[in-house]
């Protein structure tokens, strides 16, 4: 008889041999797919991070060092008060200069300001008073920030994408222009839409007010103000909010994704350049004469992003020869290099396991075929009594156990992938938590993130990166697993076919 066709039929008759290796083949297949999933979901994390990483810095005035250097010298007053008598931000000229380094692939620049207006604020957060003591009678101060290119830098780096309407033109960054995009929730919560015009209000409060603790200003404050109207042009939604465990800190971001509105740079110019030179006539009523600097007029934040992570050595010395000391120059990446060793540490267990699941796969399928061999060596005795070829006797037993052997790996290919995704993600979550909560802990103090999507980004925002965390099932990793499974029960195989090799069948049946 054909010893493929003894295979099957012996297949057949010994269901519970069958069953039970078919359920030893599920289980050790499983724990080889669960680990080879998890090990490609990590790959594809990092894969996935490393390409989305933004190699950038920022550059903001270190207030710490400039009161350590006020207090050294004996500038300072008695009770630790002094007038800061350096710029506290870059002139365009400057951040031009740096952006135009070898080591910078682009730069971005834009001001904010803030103004008036009656309108509701989103609040993530618990209800508070007032923001200043002009909300009272004027609204809420809304954050306005420029932009000078229609492409919006969020939108590019996906922490807001535009849902209706357009953004701005050429011709609207590059002239005055009285337009706006607001988010979703403002425009709902202000029943708004893409065409409505807002009012906003520059106001600027006399300075002989006397503010005293529960009071607000009035309209008999105001030493200046001036009106605006925007059309809104588009309507955004935030895509990515931080999740650092920090309620508040998240609450804070997630406020002000919202309730910023995006203005060409040419509008916040217009209102700084309006708040600063009525400022300057109230001070010259009284008979007072201060020089502003133009960063006082503009204040610009600025965004460098680099070509490449390993060149920021080298951007902070260049930019230290060019700007005053008092600045600190920040690397935007720190929050990644944890992630990605946690990362590599994930991947170093990961194979560890799997080499060790491996390794014991073979052993205990070994020990259970010999087992199973033994039990039919009478049989294996008949067969070669009556002349059958230990070639063929091999190839029946062979066929026996990879076909079963198929059918567990095929259904462990499913399971595995499932219970790699619930585990390898609460301990990829646990360990990213971790990781936030250090890189929180260590975040120097008077660093405030320039815009959105550094600030998001980061916080190495969890959900965003789980988004990356892939262990779907593609064609070359199925093949991948189906090698190792196969190859894994085959190897399992040498020690029971070496036993069939020495059996003597006159020992046998004698």
């Amino acid at each position: 008889m054909n010893p493929y066709k003894r295979a099957f039929i012996s297949i057949h008759r010994n269901k519970v041999k069958t069953g039970l290796l078919f359920l030893i083949v599920f289980l050790l297949s499983t724990v080889i797919s669960a680990v080879i999933w998890a090990h490609r979901g990590v790959e594809n994390l990092e894969r996935n991070l490393i390409a989305h990483m933004l190699p950038s810095a920022t550059i903001q005035f270190d207030f710490d060092a400039y009161l350590e250097a006020m207090l050294r010298t004996g500038q300072g007053g008695a009770d630790l008060t002094f007038f800061i008598s350096e710029p506290t931000h870059l002139s365009s000229y400057q951040i031009r200069e740096v952006g135009a380094l070898p080591y910078v692939e682009d730069y971005y620049y834009f001001s904010r300001t803030g103004l008036n207006a009656p309108y509701k604020a989103i609040n993530f957060g618990s209800e508070l008073p007032p923001w200043s003591p002009s909300d009272e009678a004027f609204g809420p101060i809304f954050t306005f920030t420029g932009v000078k290119n229609p492409n919006l830098r969020d939108i590019e780096r996906n922490v807001i994408e535009l849902v209706n309407g357009r953004v701005f033109t050429e011709e609207e960054v590059s002239t005055l222009s009285s337009v706006a995009l607001v988010s979703e929730e403002f425009a709902a919560i202000n029943q708004l839409v893409v065409g409505s015009t807002i009012t906003f209000r520059n106001i600027v409060i006399d300075r002989n007010v006397t503010v005293e603790l529960g009071r607000y200003f009035t309209e008999e404050d105001v030493f200046a103000s001036e009106t605006y109207q925007l059309e809104i042009v588009g309507i955004f939604e935030p895509i990515a909010l931080p999740n650092t465990g920090n309620p508040h800190h998240d609450s804070i971001v997630a406020n002000n994704l919202y309730n910023t509105i995006y203005v060409p740079n040419t509008f916040v110019e217009m209102t700084r350049y309006f708040f600063i030179e009525e400022t300057g006539n109230m001070l010259a009523r009284d008979g007072e004469e201060i020089e502003f600097f133009n960063e006082d007029i503009m204040v610009w934040d600025n965004f460098f992003a680099l070509r490449c992570p390993s060149y920021f050595p080298e951007f902070r010395a260049a930019v230290e020869e060019i700007i005053s000391p008092y600045f600190l120059i920040i690397d935007n990446n720190n929050a990644f290099p944890p992630v990605l060793a946690t990362l590599d540490t994930m991947n170093d267990l990961i194979n560890m396991i799997l080499i060790g699941t491996v390794g014991s796969s073979i052993l205990i399928l070994s020990l259970l075929l010999i087992l199973f061999f033994r039990d039919r060596k009478n049989e294996i005795g008949i067969y070669r009594s009556l002349g059958e070829r230990k070639g063929n006797i091999i190839s029946q037993f062979l066929c026996e156990v990879m076909t079963v052997s198929f059918f567990a790996i095929s259904a462990a290919l499913f399971v595995g992938n499932i219970v790699s995704t619930r585990i390898s993600e609460n301990m990829l979550l646990n360990e990213l938590y971790l990781q936030q909560q250090y890189a929180s802990v260590n975040r120097p103090q008077f660093v405030i993130p320039t815009f959105a999507s550094v600030a998001i980004q980061n916080e190495a925002c969890m959900d965003t990166i789980l988004r990356g965390f892939d262990v779907s099932l593609t064609f070359a990793a199925t093949i991948l697993f189906f090698s190792i499974a196969l190859g894994t029960v085959l190897l399992g195989t040498v020690l029971p076919i070496l036993y069939l090799l020495r059996l003597n069948p006159k020992k046998i049946l004698l």
